[in-house]
């Protein structure tokens, strides 16, 4: 006779919500894990055997370390390359990531009455490749979609310029390539309302958030702003509809 053991089941039933900058928070421990310690466990595992080498030399072993060795030198500033560079990449994410939780810290300090805001929805490209919405800020004046760039600055009174051709920080050449995602993640998030509450043409306003930086110049498809005044912004048009309802 047999006895099954009875399944375990976790009590949650849906995945809670997540964390501003969730998928930032994964990509920098997969990137360390994978870029990082990898390469400093190579360099140390060759170092190992250098040292087991000259301990059988010292112990008049008839193994040279000659050749151990001279691999290790060849080896090592390779390795220990490759481990900055993942470095470099990480502190990179971790800038990113501090640039989204200062911008999601931010909307729920700055936003008034009636706003919530959701950070880091994860979806699937057609292709199968994942990409994340930084925020969806939804509220009195609308639904927002907001992606978070945070970049350093060449010199403190950088400003960033935005016309028809693209954003520009500082001096550097102009880039579409913000305008077309969070046009993408609109578009995306479009359907899933639609396919979910069965209405259409639902407004859903771009943004593109640079915490830090002061914007010159703006665009009709897309906003470009940083954070203090995107909720200058918001406030305000919270502040005129309350008078319209007062009135009615």
């Amino acid at each position: 006779m047999s006895f099954k053991r009875p399944e375990k089941s976790s009590p949650i039933k849906e995945h809670p919500l997540r964390v501003p900058g969730q998928s930032l928070v994964t990509q920098i421990n997969d990137h360390i894990d994978d870029k990082v310690f990898t390469w400093w466990l190579y360099a140390a595992f060759l170092w190992a055997m250098v040292l087991m080498e000259w301990m059988r030399w010292f112990f008049n072993s008839p193994i040279s370390p000659w050749t151990i060795t001279a691999i290790a030198l060849i080896a090592t500033p390779f390795c220990l390359w490759r481990a900055w560079r993942g470095l470099q990449v990480v502190r990179q994410i971790r800038l990113g990531l501090d640039g989204e939780r200062s911008v999601a810290q931010a909307l729920h300090e700055g936003c008034p009455k009636g706003y919530f805001v959701i950070h880091d929805i994860e979806e699937k490209n057609p292709d199968g490749s994942r990409f994340n919405i930084d925020h969806v800020l939804i509220g009195p004046g609308g639904i927002f979609v907001i992606e978070t760039k945070t970049r350093t600055k060449p010199t403190p009174d950088a400003k960033l310029h935005v016309d028809a051709r693209g954003i520009r920080l500082a001096d550097g050449p102009p880039d579409e390539h913000p305008i077309r995602q969070v046009l993408a993640n609109v578009s995306h998030l479009r359907k899933i309302l639609e396919r979910t509450t069965h209405s259409t043409n639902i407004p859903i306003q771009p943004v593109v958030m640079y915490p830090g930086w002061y914007v010159k110049g703006k665009r009709n498809d897309v906003w470009v702003q940083n954070t203090d005044t995107f909720l200058k912004y918001i406030n305000n048009r919270w502040s005129r509809l309350g008078h319209v309802l007062n009135l009615l």
